[in-house]
């Protein structure tokens, strides 16, 4: 380390190369004055910009006890440059600072003062002493601000015309979730409007849903075709739909139709077309669900759930669906269920078939796209008040069960069926409908599993217990004993 007083003047610091930008005159810095026998842990001896910056950034200092390791440690006095950058540092206090130092470290002769360093250009002296920034680095230190992006321009106003109903279902989810999210159970087009005059055809039409289905849409004015393997329960449906609308003998078109014998299904398609012309509507509601455990089930119950609920219905659709390919637009409509989504004791048949309809569906759908006007819509009740439960497998095909239990805790059919026309009318690609818990539960299937498995091993138990104590399955699980 060269002696006080032959001061070599060092190289300039990173800092101060970085300082000649924009016009930025910042020459280097004088050197330290630190005696030979004295430590400077790295201090910086330069001036800085601000004062809170002055010793972190400082560019002129120098550690003698790394040029001197050996060197007996000893408590270094900071000389007095928190200054500000265009003043010059007092001779007294330069002097009294040196003379510590040199005192301190055994000396007698006091170092030259240092030179003060030349004064910043005014427009930086104004731009860091003066205005609301006082203190800050320069225009060309400070990272360029962000461009504020220009207000748009304010929409126009609203053209006159008929009130838009409300949306039915809330766009919470990928899929609509109907009644538990809060719907009022209107559309952006009103089921009246899209289904007026449409040839609609309702599989499984003779009790439940179905047969809700066709009351509803004989109301609105649709032409029906009603299929399922009673007739004369669908002779009894014809009746009332007559009776509650404006429609004509032939304008609801009866049909026995077996899901379970595939060899029928393009001749009963053949009548529907040969009747009317066209088939608009398509809704697969034919099924049946299932109350037993796997353990106690025989494997030919599960053969037969596959057979009606599953392969049934897509053999139906491959006949209906060349149709809809010719005319280029159509809408199929399967009533699928919850069960589809999650899984559930005492159902797993049923669950099995219902997401095979899903994963079935889903991928038609993406084969579909070059025919933008054929709908394919999946809709998934919860439990409904319906008779499918006095239908249900149990655990031979033989056996039917005892005790259907208290229903009036579901979801009215009348309810359920609504939306499943709003959500048919607005081709929705999947509809959630049922109540709480039960929509809840489908939510953290969606987007939290584990806890979703977590509350089904909570609630399977409880379901089993219902189920085996003679109640229904679905009765309500915040209800209170008696």
């Amino acid at each position: 380390m060269p002696s006080p007083k032959g001061a070599a003047v060092p190289p300039p610091t990173l800092l101060q190369r970085r300082l000649q930008c924009r016009g930025c005159a910042a020459e280097p810095r004088g050197p330290a004055t630190f005696s030979p026998g004295v430590e400077g842990r790295g201090m910086g001896m330069g001036e800085g910009w601000g004062w809170g910056w002055g010793w972190g950034w400082g560019g002129g200092g120098v550690s003698p006890w790394q040029q001197h390791p050996k060197q007996t440690r000893t408590r270094a006095v900071p000389l007095p440059i928190s200054l500000p950058l265009t003043e010059p540092v007092p001779a007294a206090a330069a002097g009294d600072g040196a003379s510590l130092l040199t005192r301190a470290a055994g000396g007698t002769t006091p170092p030259p003062p240092r030179t003060p360093p030349p004064a910043l250009p005014l427009s930086h002296r104004a731009e860091r002493d003066s205005g609301p920034r006082a203190g800050h680095p320069p225009a060309c230190l400070q990272a360029p601000r962000p461009r504020r992006r220009p207000r748009p321009s304010p929409p126009p106003p609203p053209q006159p015309g008929p009130p838009k109903a409300p949306h039915c279902a809330a766009p919470l989810t990928p899929p609509a979730a109907a009644d538990g999210a809060g719907c009022g159970g209107q559309g952006r087009v009103p089921e009246e409007n899209e289904l007026r005059g449409k040839v609609v055809w309702v599989t499984g039409a003779s009790s439940g849903i179905g047969e809700e289905l066709a009351y509803q849409l004989s109301r609105i004015g649709a032409l029906l075709a009603i299929s399922a393997r009673r007739e004369d329960e669908l002779e009894r449906v014809k009746k009332k739909c007559l009776q509650i609308s404006n429609l004509s003998d032939k304008d609801i078109l009866v049909l026995r139709l077996d899901l379970t014998d595939r060899s029928s299904h393009e001749a009963a398609t053949n009548s529907v077309l040969k009747h009317f012309g066209k088939i608009d509507v398509l809704v697969n509601n034919g099924g049946r669900s299932q109350r037993s455990l796997f353990v106690d089930t025989n494997l030919d119950v599960y053969s037969a759930i596959m057979e009606l609920n599953y392969l049934g219905t897509i053999s139906l659709t491959k006949h209906v669906l060349n149709h809809m390919i010719q005319r280029k637009k159509g809408k199929i409509v399967t009533v699928s269920s919850v069960m589809g989504i999650m899984g559930a004791p005492l159902a797993s048949g049923y669950c099995a078939s219902k997401h095979a309809l899903q994963g079935f569906f889903n991928s038609l759908r993406t084969e579909l796209t070059d025919y933008p006007e054929i709908s394919i819509i999946n809709i998934c009740p919860g439990p409904v008040q319906s008779k499918i439960i006095q239908n249900v497998f149990t655990e031979n095909l033989a056996k039917s069960i005892e005790n259907s239990g208290d229903q009036s805790h579901k979801m009215p059919t009348d309810r359920c069926v609504r939306l499943t026309l709003v959500s048919t009318a607005n081709d929705l690609k999947e509809a959630w409908i049922s109540d709480h818990p039960y929509l809840a539960v489908c939510y953290l299937w969606q987007y939290a599993p584990t806890w979703a498995w977590w509350l089904m091993n909570r609630m399977g138990k409880r379901r089993i217990q219902n189920f085996k104590s003679g109640v229904d399955a679905d009765a309500s699980y915040s209800r209170k004993k008696k």
